[in-house]
C-alpha cells in the first residue's frame, strides 16, 4: 500500500486544526525515547475514550485495550519499537500491563505525573528533570577527600550528593541534578540509553559506584570505542570498569 501524499499550506485564521493526540508536558522530564513518549501520547487519547465509554475495573481504573499490533500501526514502527516503547513506559512507573486471559490483548492502565511537595515544578521546568526518579530527594552519603588538592572539588560533591536522586530501571543509579546536567550536556542523545544499560549491568552482577557520573562517563566512552571499531570487529562488549568499595 503506497504512503499517503500530502501538501503543506500555511495556517490562517479559518484553518482547522489537524488531527492530534495529546502531549503532556510531564513526559519531558522522564528520560524516554520518541517513540516511548508518542506511544504514551496515543495511550492517553485511548484512555481519555474509555473513560467516556465507562471502560473502568472494579477498582475504579480506566484501561485500554490496544493490541501490540495496532500500536505498530500507529506508529509506523516494528513490534520490536513498539515493546521497548511499553517497556519504557513501565519501567518509569507511567504504565501497567494486566493480562486478559488466552489469546487476548492486555488491558493497559495508564499513569499520570502529578506534583508534589518533593518536586513542585514537574510538567512546568525543564530544569529538574525528574526523569526516572521514582522517588524523592536520597541522601548517598559524602565521599571523603582524598587529598588537599581536591578539597575544593570535594566540598562542591558533599552538597551535590546530599540530594542525589535514583536514575535507571532499578533506581540504583545515584546522581545530582548537577552530574544529571553535566552527563546531559555530554551526551545528549544516549544518555538515557546510558543509565538503563548500567543500571541493567549493576543489578546484574550485584554492583554499585562511589561516583555514578564517573561510572556513566566510563561506560559512555567504552561504547564510544566500540562504534568506532571496524564493522568485522565481533568481539563481546561488556563493561570493564573498575568496581567501588
Amino acid at each position: 500500500m503506497d504512503e499517503p501524499q500530502y501538501r503543506t499550506e500555511y495556517i490562517r485564521r479559518d484553518t482547522d486544526r489537524p488531527p492530534y493526540v495529546p502531549f503532556p508536558v510531564f513526559l519531558m522530564n522522564y528520560p524516554l525515547s520518541a517513540n516511548a513518549r508518542i506511544l504514551y501520547s496515543f495511550l492517553l487519547n485511548r484512555a481519555m475514550l474509555s473513560q467516556r465509554n465507562g471502560w473502568v475495573d472494579d477498582l475504579g481504573r480506566v484501561f485500554i485495550i490496544f493490541p501490540e499490533l495496532e500500536m505498530c500501526a500507529v506508529l509506523h514502527r516494528g513490534l520490536s519499537a513498539v515493546k521497548k516503547a511499553l517497556a519504557d513506559l513501565e519501567g518509569v512507573g507511567l504504565l501497567t500491563r494486566e493480562r486478559s486471559g488466552l489469546g487476548r490483548a492486555n488491558r493497559i492502565y495508564l499513569r499520570i505525573a502529578i506534583p508534589t511537595a518533593e518536586n513542585p515544578a514537574i510538567g512546568q521546568s525543564e530544569k529538574r528533570p525528574s526523569d526516572s526518579r521514582v522517588s524523592g530527594h536520597l541522601t548517598a552519603g559524602k565521599p571523603p577527600a582524598s587529598n588537599n588538592t581536591e578539597s575544593q572539588y570535594q566540598n562542591n560533591k558533599t552538597v551535590e550528593d546530599d540530594t542525589r536522586t535514583a536514575y535507571g530501571y532499578y533506581e540504583n543509579i545515584f546522581l545530582s541534578e548537577q552530574a544529571y546536567a553535566r552527563l546531559k550536556e555530554a551526551y545528549p542523545y544516549d544518555l538515557d540509553r546510558y543509565i538503563t544499560e548500567l543500571s541493567h549491568y549493576l543489578k546484574a552482577h550485584n554492583r554499585t559506584y562511589t561516583d555514578y557520573e564517573a561510572g556513566i562517563r566510563s561506560w559512555a566512552d567504552k561504547d564510544i570505542k566500540r562504534k568506532s571499531r571496524p564493522a568485522a570487529y565481533s568481539g563481546n562488549y561488556d563493561y570493564e570498569g573498575e568496581d567501588s568499595l
